[in-house]
């Protein structure tokens, strides 16, 4: 320490992060804005990105994957893939998923929603014949799997007895905390792949 001072080494920089196909960090995080928010970033948003990614406190692709849980996105698509899953027992075709979806974002609630699924004849097939006993019962076992709990089965036939709709019970259902976690991972799956490459994925896909 008490000798002649070294020549300067060079700067050191850390490389840009790989964000293959983009041609950078800055159009990466404008392109995901533009396919999960349907909207370019604001000034704010778009460096903020792309200095948590630059920085390395975020990786590319663990920032693209949050995406997914924007209201715009993840708000209105999880719960309406949680209704098609609770009412048929199977996904929303690319279609029904953006059109119900665009639904929610302009207004209609889920509520509505689930009214619209309850007069559909898909549902009336599946549940309509059926009492209020059996409906609870069927509603368990096609949406969390399980048989009904005794508190719980007349918790939902005294709701349907004093007018709360079937819709309103499914909807309330599909919504539960129980459904919620079950249906996370398939969840995410439909809105990685309509976000990303705007599609469903295949059963393939899914199961991966």
């Amino acid at each position: 320490g008490r000798g002649a001072r070294t020549a300067r080494s060079p700067e050191f920089t850390v490389p840009e992060p790989d964000v293959t196909p983009f041609d950078g960090v800055p159009t990466l995080v404008t392109q995901q804005y533009v396919d999960f928010a349907g909207r370019a970033p604001t000034a704010a948003e778009r460096n903020q990105a792309v200095s948590a990614i630059r920085a390395g406190s975020v990786l590319p692709n663990n920032w693209v994957a949050s995406m997914r849980n924007r209201p715009e996105w993840g708000g209105v698509r999880g719960p309406i893939t949680r209704l098609y899953s609770s009412y048929f027992g199977r996904l929303p075709d690319a279609s029904g998923l953006s059109y119900w979806a665009r639904k929610l974002r302009t207004g209609t609630t889920l509520a509505r929603a689930s009214a619209t699924f309850a007069g559909s004849s898909e549902f009336r097939s599946r549940y309509g014949p059926l009492g209020d006993g059996a409906f609870v019962d069927l509603v368990y076992r096609n949406v969390l799997h399980r048989s009904a709990d005794a508190n719980g089965r007349a918790h939902w036939i005294r709701k349907l007895a004093a007018g709360t709709s079937r819709g309103a019970v499914m909807a309330s259902f599909s919504e539960s905390s129980e459904h919620v976690r079950t249906m996370t991972p398939t969840v995410d799956a439909v809105l990685l792949y309509t976000g990303m490459l705007r599609r469903m994925p295949t059963a393939t896909e899914l199961g991966a």
